[in-house]
This record gives structure tokens, C-alpha cells and sequence, in this order.
């Protein structure tokens, strides 16, 4: 995995929503290129992203690769204070927080999108 894209993905689960995102591809890929990033207020209340969230996205979507967080090796990564309450060594003995339920072609978890099985199967061949 690059960094960055771990950088989006950490960034759309805090938030709901794509760091660049907007109407067009053509303006996404402006906001990329501008680094245009839309965060919701940053402090410690409902609905901000954490001053350490911030940091640690701000790091990994850095534009030099060779300065962007995890540049020096994963261990910058984990030892960022965002996740300091982690522990790595027994991370993967931890039960997971969420398991998704359903089928592989169910969409129940993506919003706006049909779950019905046939509607699914419509959806798949075209």
C-alpha cells in the first residue's frame, strides 16, 4: 500500500467522505493537484477530527513522497500519536470492531444503492 492512499482511506473513515472530492472527475483531480483538502473542524468535540487525526492525514498526504509520513519507514507510521493507544504487537489478536454481514455482491453498507438480490444481479452484468 502507498501512504497516501492510506492517508485517503483514514481520512474517508473519519469522515464519511473522499479528501479531494467534488462534481467532476476533472475538479477532483484539480484538488489533488492543489491539495485542496475539505476538513471538518479540527478539535476534541462530535463531529471534529482530532488534532492528531489531522496530523497524521496531513503527513501521509504529503506531496513529496520522499517527505511524506511513513517515507522513513512504517515505524514513523506507528509511532504517530494518533495511535498511541494502539498495540501493535497483539493488534492482530484484537476482534475486529465491525464485521460486515450479508453476501459478496450485497451493497446493504454502500448508501443510494439497491440491496435487493435480483436489483444486485441487474447492477453486476451490466
Amino acid at each position: 500500500m502507498d501512504f497516501w492512499s492510506l492517508g485517503v482511506i483514514i481520512y474517508e473513515f473519519l469522515t464519511g467522505a473522499l479528501p479531494f472530492n467534488d462534481d467532476t472527475p476533472e475538479k477532483i483531480f484539480k484538488n489533488i493537484l492543489a491539495r485542496k483538502i475539505s476538513y471538518p473542524p479540527i478539535g476534541l468535540e462530535d463531529g471534529m477530527i482530532s488534532p492528531a487525526a489531522h496530523n497524521l492525514i496531513e503527513g501521509l498526504l504529503c506531496m513529496d513522497p520522499y517527505k511524506r509520513l511513513g517515507s522513513n519507514g512504517i515505524d514513523e507510521i506507528k509511532k504517530h500519536e494518533f495511535f498511541k493507544t494502539t498495540n501493535w504487537d497483539i493488534l492482530i489478536e484484537e476482534p475486529a470492531p465491525f464485521i460486515p454481514i450479508g453476501r459478496d455482491i450485497d451493497a446493504v453498507y454502500f448508501p443510494n444503492q439497491k440491496t435487493d438480490e435480483q436489483d444486485l444481479r441487474e447492477i453486476l452484468e451490466d
